[in-house]
């Protein structure tokens, strides 16, 4: 009993938590700039829509909603398809040269990015990539990349060896391997991947 309480308790606190300053934004889009801050937990005393119209009219959110998304979609795309293939060569490469190039993608996990912001500028300056959709998505593939070979490489190298062997006596070649036997395997692990690469694609828009 004390269990079944102290639970709908503590869920109530948590739901009061996020609901809460969910309400006072939704309450404070529809006040007047005063109101806002003389007033911050009243309700408004006279209903507006100017922030609304301010923000799709003046601020021009709409572009900037649709610009993250072209970005977001190229990244997570690009980043999937090179990662995927990626991993299934280094997974499949067990000799030095596969251990050699995860050790790289693996540095690639060690370096700060805000080490490489000068010297990407600079590139992207020279290159006349700065305020550019393209620039952004392939910023955003090279910072995701590292960290997307490195999760579906260790998720492939798990894979028994016995499927391929399977499938090489078959007749399949590496790259029906990688589309008939690994890739709809590693879905589950795809999913997390994607989930990562769009939340830091949409950082990267943000910022």
């Amino acid at each position: 009993m004390f269990y079944k309480v102290s639970r709908i308790v503590a869920l109530a606190i948590f739901a009061a938590l996020i609901i809460i300053p969910s309400a006072i934004v939704v309450l404070g889009s529809t006040k007047t700039d005063a109101e806002v801050y003389n007033k911050p937990l009243a309700l408004p005393e006279r209903w507006t829509l100017d922030n609304f119209r301010f923000l799709f009219e003046v601020s021009n959110v709409g572009k900037s909603f649709l610009n993250s998304i072209i970005v977001t979609g190229f990244s997570v795309t690009i980043t999937l398809i090179l990662a995927s293939m990626c991993a299934f060569a280094i997974s499949r490469m067990i000799t030095v040269t596969g251990k050699v190039l995860f050790s790289l993608f693996a540095v690639g996990l060690a370096i700060p990015g805000q080490v490489n912001l000068v010297p990407i500028f600079i590139l992207f300056n020279d290159l006349q990539l700065t305020n550019k959709l393209s620039g952004l998505i392939l910023i955003n593939v090279v910072t995701t990349l590292p960290i997307s070979v490195f999760i579906l490489t260790a998720f492939f190298r798990e894979l028994p060896k016995e499927m391929y062997e399977a499938a090489e006596m078959d007749g399949a070649s590496r790259w029906q391997q990688f589309k008939n036997v690994t890739w709809p395997m590693s879905i589950p692990t795809t999913i997390v991947v994607m989930a990562y690469t769009t939340i830091q694609s949409f950082r990267a828009f943000d910022l």
